[in-house]
C-alpha cells in the first residue's frame, strides 16, 4: 500500500466543501482532514520504527482511527477546582476575621474535599 499523504488539493476541496455545504458541515470536515493527518504521523513514525527493527503498536490504520479518552475525565475535577478557589475566597475572608485556627480549618477541609474526590476519581 502507498504511503497516505494530504495534498495542497486536498485541502482546497475541503475549504471549498466548507464553504459550499457551510458551518454545520465544519466539524465534520475538520474531523476529517484531522484524521487524514494522524493517519499520515502514524505511518510516518512506524515508517521509522521499522526502520530501527521496532515492531509498531496501536497506530492508526486507513479506516480506523482509535479515538483515545482518558477515563473519568468528564470535567467534575475541573469544576471543583473552580468551586473549591470560589468558595476558599470567601471563606477565607470570614476565617480571617475570626482567627488563625479557623482559618486553618476551612483551608485544611478544602484540601481533604479535594483529595478525596482526587483519590476516589483520579
Amino acid at each position: 500500500m502507498s504511503e497516505p499523504h494530504l495534498t495542497k488539493a486536498d485541502l482546497q476541496s475541503a475549504v471549498g466543501a466548507s464553504r459550499e455545504l457551510g458551518p454545520d458541515y465544519d466539524a465534520a470536515i475538520a474531523a476529517n482532514l484531522a484524521k487524514q493527518v494522524e493517519l499520515i504521523i502514524d505511518t510516518r513514525v512506524a515508517q521509522g520504527l521499522a526502520s530501527q527493527g521496532v515492531t509498531p503498536r496501536g497506530l492508526a490504520t486507513p479506516g480506523s482511527v482509535p479515538v483515545v479518552r482518558p477515563a473519568g475525565r468528564d470535567g467534575s475535577q475541573l469544576a471543583l477546582a473552580i468551586v473549591s478557589i470560589a468558595l476558599s475566597i470567601p471563606l477565607t475572608a470570614i476565617a480571617l476575621s475570626s482567627s488563625l485556627i479557623s482559618l486553618l480549618v476551612v483551608w485544611i477541609g478544602i484540601v481533604a474535599v479535594n483529595f478525596a474526590y482526587g483519590r476516589r476519581h483520579g
